[in-house]
């Protein structure tokens, strides 16, 4: 379905009840827990301020000692090889993140090299958070959207662009239970897309599961996820054997009759409207080099 897609982030997991905490008295913290507990819990988004401190130490330490300059850049070389060496574990799988580290690492060299070499100062240092704050901004970027489902919606009207927000919503907080049922433990929900007929949900297996353990509970999974019989499809990804595609038809376009609207050519280049395939999008076809054929009473033609 053609027009403007909007897509949102799920928090993967079970659901918690919100409770009431019980009242009580006010007790006087003192100001450095209080410090303490505030970035102990926010450690992972405050961490490019602290490799920034860590770097303006060392740099600070080196400029004491004009000889020792240069030692600055092995060191620091060092530290973004052996990030680069351990990129499975610090989970920098994508592409993208790794270009990210490398951008990181180098300007890391160049400027913890500048700092040394100049020396610190005022300017420098307001200098040195400006620039960690600017290369944080994909840092926060990527652990807001990390551990999230995204849920890509197509051009939609507002309720059912609220319903598809709930049903999406449903299936994240339930997906570990939806799963066990479909004989799948231990699978992890990706992606998810949805428009006005059907939803699509990108799910990645447990290590050596394939679709076809997912193909054989297809009637499981329907009635896990409260769908109508034979409405769940399952499509393989080529690129990775894990990974499948579930889709769910919520709406069938050819339930009803489907009413001629008229030719849809204007010209003898434009493609032919035959109708909505099953997920609502128009199936087009275009007559260049193509050639109909049929023989009299004996059905539909074919081509």
């Amino acid at each position: 379905m053609s027009g403007r897609t909007t897509t949102v982030y799920l928090k993967a997991g079970p659901g918690r009840a919100r409770t009431v905490p019980a009242r009580r008295t006010r007790s006087r913290t003192p100001v450095h827990r209080e410090i303490a507990r505030v970035a102990w819990r926010y450690r992972v988004e405050l961490a490019p301020f602290a490799i920034a401190l860590v770097l303006w130490t060392v740099a600070v330490q080196v400029s004491r000692h004009p000889d020792r300059v240069w030692t600055v850049v092995p060191v620091v070389v060092l530290a973004v090889g052996l990030i680069f060496r351990n990129a499975d574990r610090l989970r920098l799988d994508r592409p993208s993140h790794r270009r990210y580290a490398a951008a990181v690492g180098t300007a890391a060299v160049a400027w913890t090299t500048a700092v040394a070499v100049v020396g610190p100062g005022g300017q420098a240092f307001a200098c040195h958070l400006a620039l960690t704050g600017v290369l944080a901004v994909p840092w926060w970027r990527w652990r807001a959207v990390r551990g999230k489902v995204a849920v890509t919606l197509a051009s939609m009207g507002k309720p059912e662009r609220q319903r598809a927000i709930r049903r999406a919503t449903t299936l994240v907080r339930d997906w570990e239970a939806v799963a066990l049922a479909a004989k799948v433990p231990g699978s992890r929900l990706q992606a998810i897309a949805a428009d006005g007929y059907s939803m699509t949900f990108t799910v990645v297996l447990r290590h050596g599961s394939t679709a076809e353990d997912l193909t054989g509970n297809l009637r499981r999974l329907e009635s896990a996820l409260d769908a109508g019989p034979r409405t769940a499809r399952v499509e393989e990804d080529h690129a990775h054997a894990r990974r499948v595609r579930i889709r769910v038809m919520l709406a069938d376009p050819h339930r009803k009759t489907i009413v001629f609207p008229g030719p849809s050519m204007t010209a003898q280049t434009d493609p032919i409207d035959l109708g909505p395939f099953e997920d609502g999008t128009p199936a087009l076809l275009r007559v260049h080099h193509t050639l109909i054929a049929g023989c009299r009473t004996r059905g539909s033609p074919v081509a």
